[in-house]
């Protein structure tokens, strides 16, 4: 955005120290939303994926960074995992 041009994009809050992933999201809707990821805004948060699934971990991180933020606007996490059969 140009300096004298007023940013009117409503932000997203990345609840995720991915670079690469905010980078992917960014590619896709940063013309519509303004993202916020933790690393580039100073923010360290944690929080302990002890879910039962990857949607509940998704859920941990935040709600976490909500509480920690708290800032009114969105907020977005996933969490894709990795599932790998036994190796044996």
């Amino acid at each position: 955005m140009s300096d004298n041009v007023k940013d009117t994009r409503k932000s997203i809050y990345l609840a995720s120290y991915n670079e690469g992933k905010a980078r992917e999201i960014k590619a896709q809707i940063s013309y519509l939303w303004n993202i916020k990821s933790l690393p580039k805004e100073g923010k360290k948060i944690l929080w302990v994926e002890n879910g039962k699934n990857f949607e509940d971990n998704a859920k941990i991180k935040v709600l976490t960074v909500f509480k920690h933020i708290n800032e009114s606007c969105c907020y977005l996490a996933d969490d894709s995992g990795l599932v790998v059969p036994s190796l044996g």
